[in-house]
């Protein structure tokens, strides 16, 4: 896979919706690591809220580790400033991440974010 420079660009709504038509959700099942797990693993019948913290930060870690490798490139939308319940806001973790993993990250402007909105 070709890499590029890390850089910052600012990402059009045509992009974002070309991205969204190429890329079609799908689900995957993750270990608290991050790791693909089968759907009943580990798991009853009724999904059960995570209530321990530390779970809860690995897991959310893991599941971003795992995306990291499912990409070519990281965008960067917007997100909570405060009130977070992993290691870093998720935008910042998700940022380091994919530059840890030599991926482009891209951001959308904030400028054009808010001109846009009704």
């Amino acid at each position: 896979m070709n890499r590029h420079p890390h850089t910052a660009v600012r990402c059009t709504p045509f992009l974002i919706e070309r991205m969204r038509e190429y890329a079609p959700p799908s689900r995957v099942f993750l270990s608290v690591d991050g790791e693909p797990v089968g759907p009943a693993e580990g798991r009853g019948e009724d999904p059960v809220p995570e209530s321990d913290p530390e779970t809860a930060r690995r897991s959310l870690t893991g599941m971003r580790r795992y995306l990291m490798r499912q990409v070519d490139a990281h965008l960067i939308l917007g997100g909570r400033r405060g009130g977070f319940q992993g290691t870093l806001p998720g935008l910042l973790e998700e940022a380091l991440l994919a530059l840890e993993a030599d991926l482009p990250v891209l951001r959308r402007s904030p400028s054009r974010a808010r001109a846009q909105r009704p």
